[in-house]
């Protein structure tokens, strides 16, 4: 079994991941997409920091990719064929197992970014509590 584990030690369960330069490539196969897709979206704080691994085998950690920036999605995937179950409404004539394939990417935000952002996020805050209590700064 391959999985994710996340900065805040949620794991989840992962077809494959793939890295080239600022980008990452997360595969999964899953019965339930926007609870997947939830995952990644909006959650810095988790992404910021994933280890990849296959088994119990630490392959390989990801940090930085907080920004997500593209989900493909492709329904009903055969995953799997039971070759014991014969199913005659079935494109193989066997039973199929199907899931919904997700592959999430996700954007490496640079670390100069991200204190960018957040200076200019609590200067806003700071303008708007000194607005609302008529405090001058």
């Amino acid at each position: 079994m391959n999985k994710i584990r996340f900065a805040n030690d949620i794991e989840m369960e992962v077809a494959g991941v793939s890295q080239a330069g600022d980008s990452l490539q997360i595969e999964l196969e899953t019965t339930d997409v926007n609870a997947a897709i939830n995952s990644f979206r909006n959650n810095a704080a988790a992404t910021s920091r994933m280890r990849y691994y296959v088994g119990a085998d630490l392959l390989r950690g990801y940090t930085g990719y907080t920004k997500l920036v593209e989900v493909e999605f492709q329904p009903d995937v055969v995953t799997g064929i039971d070759y014991e179950i014969e199913d005659g409404t079935t494109e193989s004539g066997f039973s199929e197992i199907k899931m919904d394939k997700v592959t999430v990417s996700m954007k490496r935000v640079d670390k100069v970014a991200q204190v960018a952002a957040a200076a200019e996020q609590l200067a806003a805050n700071l303008d708007y509590v000194a607005m609302e209590t008529g405090v001058e700064i």
